[in-house]
């Protein structure tokens, strides 16, 4: 079973760098230091296959897997000690079988215990000098000197072995979940916080593998532990919040939204029953317990300021996704042609986003079917207000003031900033004909004295540029006649001729 978020929309908000330079790190390391071990790997095989060690061990290795119930593993180690000396000895994995031979404890136990698991004494000498010079070779392997071994470990390895990973699947397993639920937690948490935690929840992961496994001299590596506990962050940290999450049961997946903090049981429990039902495998099951308690602790200490910072994300992109409702709504409502039903839906979207151009003139083109309807001015007051001066705009603002014109009234509630500012776009869009019916409805409005001597004077630039000189003697007249004290109308005498 696979189970996680998956919010895309969270997860780039802002760039994850604390996440993305532990993958850059994790991945560098193993593609250094950890893949110059192949060779290594190879080499440890060939020994093995070459010296007396198979004679030796592999009969009482193959009697110790049917004691224990392996019997399919003890055919293949049987298999491996016939062909040891053979042509066909290439058919055995040696490299492998040197791994399961060292990574299993209950053997290695056997193997020096008094009797060294009935090792014949003439061949005891010869095994005894192979055999440490197996297990140098093996301890040169960068998991054992970075790896978390319960047994001989050191202050180094405690952290290290967090960055280490067995094979390019494991290193790509991790980095995947890591690169998905880690943007999660470092934007609600906060990159410094994040890598602490992180760190912190390794050693949980670390400390519990520890308690279970004292006796053993298999090194644990791996990001698994410290990834279980950005896990469990997530889980408080997210807590009530329903989100998406992503879930894969054998063949079947979907997806479901469900509140975050029903992932921990889930989590948690997925771990404890594969520890309990593949048991004797080398996946370090109670590891990612530990760190998924470890990071349950962390969610639980610092959940309060954590949640503040979450408010302000939710609150955002819950607005995008009532917008993104909205919007559906109103295509449905069009395509269906129930105009009556898009029109109230469209001016809540531009109550909402003022600044939709788009949405203004959907809503305006319908209500102007019905002028008398007080959203229909709400709908020109909407367009006016536009700060953008794009042509796109400046044409929606002409189609809106065209329409406005024949039902204008002296009390309509537009301002006249709003009407000052659709002149001065209409002049120097040269669109004459509207504004100069903006000038004729604004002329006999004691409140326009503000602002129509700039728009008469824009009015005389404008037909000059159109060469209606008529026009422009009508309009400087109006200006010297009627706002004779004016800044513009000094303007317009001294360009006269």
């Amino acid at each position: 079973m696979f189970v996680i978020p998956f919010e895309q929309e969270l997860t780039w908000k802002k760039i994850p760098f604390i996440t993305l330079l532990l993958i850059v790190v994790n991945s560098a390391i193993f593609f250094t230091m950890e893949k110059r071990d192949e060779q290594q790997v190879e080499d440890i095989g060939k020994f093995y296959q070459t010296s007396t060690l198979p004679a030796t061990e592999l009969p009482v290795y193959a009697d110790y897997l049917r004691r224990t119930g392996h019997k399919r593993a003890a055919r293949a180690v049987d298999h491996c000690y016939r062909v040891a000396d053979t042509s066909a000895s290439d058919q055995c994995d040696w490299s492998g079988l040197v791994y399961a031979l060292e990574s299993d404890d209950d053997f290695q136990a056997l193997l020096n215990a008094k009797d060294h698991a009935g090792i014949h004494p003439e061949s005891f000498t010869v095994w005894r000098e192979q055999r440490a010079q197996l297990q140098q070779l093996v301890h040169g392997l960068s998991a054992y000197r970075f790896g978390f071994t319960p047994r001989e470990h050191t202050p180094l390895t405690v952290v290290t072995h967090m960055f280490m990973h067995g094979s390019l699947g494991h290193l790509i397993g991790n980095m995947l979940v890591l690169l998905i639920i880690g943007p999660l937690v470092e934007l609600a948490f906060g990159g410094w916080r994040y890598l602490a935690g992180y760190l912190f929840c390794g050693l949980t992961a670390v400390g519990l593998f520890w308690a279970s496994q004292l006796g053993s001299a298999t090194p644990l590596v791996g990001a698994s532990g410290a990834i279980a506990g950005v896990m469990g962050m997530y889980a408080w940290f997210y807590g009530a919040r329903r989100i998406k999450v992503f879930y894969s049961v054998l063949f079947y997946f979907d997806y479901v939204a469900a509140r975050a903090y029903w992932l921990f049981p889930v989590w948690i429990g997925n771990e404890i029953f594969q520890w309990i039902t593949e048991f004797g495998s080398h996946v370090a099951y109670l590891a990612h317990v530990g760190g998924l308690l470890g990071g349950a602790l962390v969610g639980l200490l610092f959940r309060a300021p954590v949640r503040a910072t979450l408010d302000k994300v939710f609150e955002k992109r819950d607005q995008q996704d009532t917008l993104h409702i909205l919007r559906e709504r109103i295509e449905r409502e069009l395509r269906a042609m129930r105009i009556d039903r898009a029109r109230p839906l469209l001016a809540e979207l531009v109550r909402q986003v003022p600044e939709d151009a788009e949405a203004i003139r959907r809503w305006l083109r319908l209500e102007k079917l019905a002028p008398a309807n007080p959203a229909f001015r709400a709908a020109v007051q909407a367009s006016l207000a536009l700060k953008s001066s794009t042509s796109a705009i400046t044409e929606l603002q002409r189609e809106a003031f065209e329409h406005y014109l024949p039902h204008a009234t002296p009390n309509d509630g537009i301002s006249m900033q709003a009407w000052a500012a659709l002149g001065r776009r209409l002049w120097l869009a040269g669109y004459a004909q509207q504004a100069n019916q903006l000038v004729n409805l604004l002329l006999p409005r004691a409140d326009a004295r503000g602002v129509l001597p700039d728009l008469l004077l824009q009015g005389i630039q404008c037909w000059k540029k159109l060469t209606r000189l008529e026009d422009v003697a009508r309009y400087r007249a109006l200006l010297t006649e009627r706002f004779p004290d004016s800044e513009a109308a000094k303007i317009a005498g001294l360009t006269a001729g």
